[in-house]
């Protein structure tokens, strides 16, 4: 044999090897809402990374399901999720043209949605995207994971990854390498929460076959055949009072998803609509998708409801919006899936209270939400016997780091619904702009774990809390730098709204915040909840030391107060040193901010907070100059 020849078998045993057994840094199953944040992310910060989406689009509930609407965060668009906001925005000729319908101030056509996705991920020259491949068997190894995929045509390979995220819908792939999850509602027992139900259950919020239907002109005609076992009774009452904000008639309703378009409508609709009580968590594929085609039925039902009792034949099915020969949406919204059991549990109480719990979770913050906790049940069949969960009111609020890494599996994060949170507060975390910054944070611990040789559970300090003491706020130091890159992102780690990412003072409110030296005031506003700084109060000489005792005694005992109510200017010095800071440092940042400044008047919340991050190094990431 030649050496010609030789060369020749080499290479195709090496393509083949290639085809059969890749590798990479950051393997992402699932590329939703938070899966393709999380490929994004990991591979801008340097890590390898490869997303397996089962289908054609990338979005997930975003695209995929239809759910062309943005669901809060309106006053806090933060990082990547704030980029996606701007491209709808940069597609359609601005925000305003965002604002078509009542139910959202960003609404789109899924399938821009899903081109905006695509073109994200095809500027990360780390980033590889496998559309249409299925995960099969998942392997935990003594460094990292085996998984075995099959693409749409048959073709079966391997991939090898150091770091696993489940970007599933539903839990998937954490519940085949057998993490612990809860389903359906949780005991009061076991969260706490008072309006728990007394023993828990496995019933889950309603599900979605959303379509998107358009207008096809007056004169038109597009009334469909009458669906099998079509009973109108299913959606009598979708138009009764209290059913909408702005009236009761069938225009209301299409209103409510009015798309940019202007004749198009995203059909999603709770009450007496379109949604479904079916529990397919647990099911196999191929079970799913028997038990869906009772979802299916709904909603087709809904729209010869729609054509038929309600006169508008004009009106239906959009065929060219999704990649599908039905014209439904990819996969059905769902609202909730398996809650990992992770190394914290995130409950109610942590929502409206987070500074009178015992675990300081609000600290450790990499995502933030204002959504109310928005429980869809009305499908299911005892629904007056259930909690009422429907807007019941909370602050905004942000999500701990620790919700991601489920207990016990190292390596291995969640970026999307299966987080570890509670049922209840699962109404207002599963929400868009919460889970792309979920899947944002994933990317970032994963890629700083590849980057500095550490695990997952290095990054977030598992197991490291109590007797970490390295920084003033006791906080792990992987966890400060995920916080880090999220704020150099124009990230939230603290829901404050007094300022934006590109105003001056935010990162210095952010890291003040979340070290807990001064504290926001959270205020339930129904559908806009919010957390403000109050950035131009006079800093109370209580609200210091009150953040100082309870989280830092020793520097509290430091810390020598004047009489009075306000902290006036003339103390700074004494308390910037107390927390740390260089002597030379404080004294050149105050000559520069006192200039003509009287040394007694009140110092402001912003101002001290501002002179603080400059002088103190709160996350202990800054580089040594």
């Amino acid at each position: 044999m030649n050496r010609i020849a030789k060369f020749f078998i080499l290479l195709g045993i090496a393509l083949i090897a290639w085809s059969c057994d890749r590798q990479c840094d950051v393997l992402i199953i699932g590329g939703g809402a938070g899966g393709v944040s999380a490929g994004v992310q990991a591979s801008r910060l340097g890590a390898n990374t490869i997303l397996v989406e089962p289908g054609p689009w990338l979005g997930g509930m975003l695209t995929s399901s239809g759910v062309g609407g943005i669901d809060g965060n309106h006053n806090m668009h933060a990082g990547l999720f704030g980029e996606f906001c701007d491209s709808l925005a940069g597609r359609y000729g601005g925000y305003d043209a965002l604002n078509s319908g009542w139910v959202s101030q960003i609404l789109f056509e899924p399938k821009v949605a899903a081109d905006v996705f695509r073109n994200m991920t095809a500027k990360e020259p780390k980033l590889e995207v496998m559309y249409n491949t299925v995960f099969n068997e998942i392997e935990q190894t003594d460094n990292g994971w085996t998984v075995s995929l099959s693409k749409q045509d048959g073709k079966a390979f391997k991939v090898k990854a150091k770091i696993l995220i489940d970007g599933t819908e539903l839990g998937d792939v954490a519940a085949a390498v057998r993490v612990p999850y809860r389903l359906g509602m949780d005991a009061r027992a076991d969260t706490g929460e008072s309006i728990a139900p007394e023993e828990a259950n496995h019933i889950l919020q309603d599900l979605t076959y959303v379509c998107v239907l358009r207008n096809y002109g007056p004169d038109a005609d597009v009334t469909m055949e009458r669906p099998a076992d079509y009973d109108s009774t299913l959606y009598v009452g979708c138009t009764g009072p209290g059913t909408m904000e702005n009236g009761g008639t069938v225009h209301d309703l299409l209103g409510f998803g009015r798309l940019p378009s202007g004749n198009q409508y995203m059909l999603n609709w709770p009450t007496r609509g379109n949604d479904i009580y079916l529990n397919v968590v647990e099911m196999n594929r191929e079970q799913r998708e028997e038990a869906l085609k009772a979802a299916k039925a709904q909603t087709f039902g809904f729209v010869y409801y729609l054509q038929t009792a309600m006169g508008q034949k004009n009106i239906g099915i959009d065929y060219d919006e999704f990649p599908t020969d039905d014209g439904l949406a990819l996969f059905p919204y769902y609202r909730e899936a398996r809650r990992t059991r992770g190394e914290v549990l995130f409950t109610m109480d942590y929502v409206a209270r987070p500074y009178d719990m015992p675990l300081k979770l609000y600290k450790e913050g990499i995502a933030v939400g204002d959504y109310p906790v928005d429980h869809h049940h009305g499908r299911y069949a005892d629904y007056e016997g259930l909690p009422d969960l429907h807007f019941y009111p909370v602050p905004s609020f942000n999500l701990p780091i620790r919700a991601l890494v489920p207990a016990g599996f190292d390596n291995l994060l969640v970026a999307d619904k299966a987080i570890s949170v509670s049922n209840i507060v699962n109404g207002t975390t599963r929400l868009q702009p919460v889970i792309m910054q979920v899947g944002q944070a994933a990317g970032t611990i994963a890629a700083l774990a590849v980057r500095s040789g550490r695990t997952v559970d290095q990054i977030c300090g598992v197991g490291r809390y109590e007797n970490d003491t390295k920084r003033i706020q006791g906080i792990p130091e992987g966890v400060r730098e995920v916080q880090q890159v999220i704020l150099d992102g124009d990230g939230y780690i603290m829901p404050y709204i007094d300022l934006k990412p590109t105003d001056d003072g935010f990162e210095a409110i952010q890291k003040v915040g979340a070290c807990g030296i001064l504290r926001g005031d959270g205020i339930s506003m129904g559908w806009e909840n919010i957390t403000v700084f109050r950035i131009n109060d006079p800093l109370l000489r209580v609200e210091l030391v009150e953040g100082l005792q309870d989280d830092y005694p020793d520097l509290a005992e430091k810390v020598s107060l004047n009489e009075g109510e306000a902290v006036s200017v003339s103390e700074l010095p004494g308390i910037l040193l107390a927390l740390g800071g260089d002597a030379d440092q404080v004294a050149s940042v105050l000559d520069e901010f006192n200039g003509a400044r009287p040394n007694d008047r009140p110092l402001s919340r912003l101002e001290f907070s501002v002179l603080l991050d400059r002088t103190v190094d709160l996350f202990g990431t800054r580089s040594a100059e």
